[in-house]
């Protein structure tokens, strides 16, 4: 795929870029079987954004423990070789919860610098 193709597509979602990734973390998230998930980038200066998050929660609503997790994680991934980075997950937003069976998986996507010319 083309750069241009990928800026195509991104042009028929009626400007809204970020809808792309709400569905791809929407669809990873159905396919993986998983409860939630995040698209997270980490800056050159550590920080880290969330650019998607299934399902959305309003912004009066607590950050879930897992987000808060996730993007501490964020950091300690960077840092390693692994191409998959998985943390035990003791979920206590949910009491009665199964917590030998949730975990916090990240899988780290390397993104090439793109020249400007």
């Amino acid at each position: 795929m083309t750069v241009s193709e990928i800026i195509e597509q991104f042009s028929t979602l009626g400007g809204k870029p970020g809808l792309l990734l709400q569905n791809l973390i929407a669809a990873q998230c159905f396919l993986g079987q998983a409860q939630s998930g995040a698209i997270l980038r980490l800056d050159a200066g550590h920080k880290v954004d969330v650019l998607a998050l299934y399902p959305q929660f309003k912004s009066d609503t607590p950050v879930p423990r897992w987000l808060t997790l996730a993007m501490k994680y964020a950091h300690e991934s960077a840092q390693s070789s692994d191409s998959v980075f998985v943390k035990p997950f003791s979920n206590t937003d949910s009491p009665g919860s199964e917590s030998e069976k949730s975990h916090v998986v990240l899988v780290p996507i390397m993104v090439p610098n793109i020249d400007k010319t």
